[in-house]
């Protein structure tokens, strides 16, 4: 009886360690599992637009900035968290802002008081109990007991690139993740949106 209970036991911690899953994170399935703005597009081996994806590359979500709201891609995550289980979230997803990508120097969209104008953007997390919309490139918004919010600056240039977050001390197991791209002009894309250890 012991030989079958210790495998268990050492079961139940690999069990609690993969509890959050972002699901569709390569948008093979399309939106599904996400809501909110943008087109899933098909990509070439060296991630342009093609009418039919190649499968190193896959699929990415484009999406076309408002010019006077904030747009958003947005996942609900079930944790199914039993106390002492994962209490932190990293992800790593690929971005890439177009030449025409051009969020708002100023828009009333953005949260003013407070703190929040000056917020960094780069590789700085920031806490609030209310929704705020700090101006950044864009933004990653963690729910949780609170707001985790994570500004991040990219360059308009057409490069892709692999950003982390890692989202620590959580609280809540029921989770929203949420990308968030301000009013402007252009277009941003994302893609290989993952969970990591």
């Amino acid at each position: 009886m012991k030989k079958l209970f210790l495998p268990l036991l050492l079961l139940v911690p690999l069990l609690a360690a993969q509890a959050v899953t972002i699901e569709n994170g390569d948008f093979s399935q399309k939106k599904d599992r996400w809501s909110g703005d943008g087109d899933v597009i098909g990509l070439d081996a060296v991630g342009n637009p093609a009418e039919t994806p190649e499968t190193t590359a896959g699929y990415a979500l484009e999406i076309k900035l408002h010019t006077s709201d904030w747009s958003y891609l947005e996942q609900r995550l079930n944790t199914a968290r039993e106390p002492g289980e994962l209490k932190e979230l990293k992800i790593t997803y690929e971005v890439q802002a177009l030449p025409d990508y051009v969020p708002l120097a100023d828009s009333p969209a953005y949260t003013t008081t407070g703190e929040v104008p000056d917020w960094k953007t780069d590789n700085w997390y920031y806490g609030r109990e209310e929704v705020v919309y700090p101006k950044a490139s864009f933004v990653v918004r963690l729910t949780d007991k609170h707001y985790r919010y994570a500004p991040r600056t990219i360059p308009s240039d057409g490069a892709w690139r692999t950003l982390k977050l890692d989202f620590q001390m959580l609280k809540e197991k029921d989770r929203v993740l949420r990308f968030m791209f301000p009013p402007g002009t252009g277009t941003i894309r994302i893609r290989n949106i993952q969970q990591v250890q």
